[in-house]
C-alpha cells in the first residue's frame, strides 16, 4: 500500500499512518516511508489521547501525518486518483450522483 501512495494520492495531499504495536516503534513507520514513498514530506507525530497514555511514548499508539508533493512524478502518473484517508477529504474524481 505505501509504495502505491504516490499514484493515489492527490498533490498536496495528507496521509495519516497508524501503528499500535508495542514492538514497534515510528522510526519503523518513518522507515517504511522513507523506502516506500520518499517523495512524502513527515509533517508531524500527532499527540495521543490520555486514553493512549503509555509510560514510553514508543510503545504506545504512533500517529505519523505525511504530505505528499505539490506535484508528482511524471509519465506512470503518479499523484494521480483518489485520496484515501486525506486531512481533509476530497476526492479528485468523484463519483458521479445517481438521480
Amino acid at each position: 500500500m505505501l509504495r502505491r501512495l504516490p499514484e493515489l494520492w492527490a498533490p498536496g495531499g495528507h496521509v495519516v499512518l497508524c501503528l499500535n504495536a508495542p514492538e514497534l516503534d515510528s522510526a519503523f513507520l518513518q522507515t517504511l516511508m522513507a523506502e516506500q514513498a520518499p517523495e512524502f514530506t513527515f509533517v508531524q507525530r500527532v499527540d495521543n489521547p490520555p486514553a493512549f497514555a503509555d509510560a514510553s511514548p514508543e510503545r504506545a499508539l504512533k500517529v505519523l501525518v505525511y504530505q505528499a508533493p505539490a506535484s508528482c512524478g511524471s509519465g506512470s502518473g503518479g499523484c494521480s486518483g483518489w485520496m484515501i484517508a486525506p486531512l481533509p477529504y476530497a476526492p479528485r474524481n468523484p463519483l458521479p450522483t445517481q438521480h
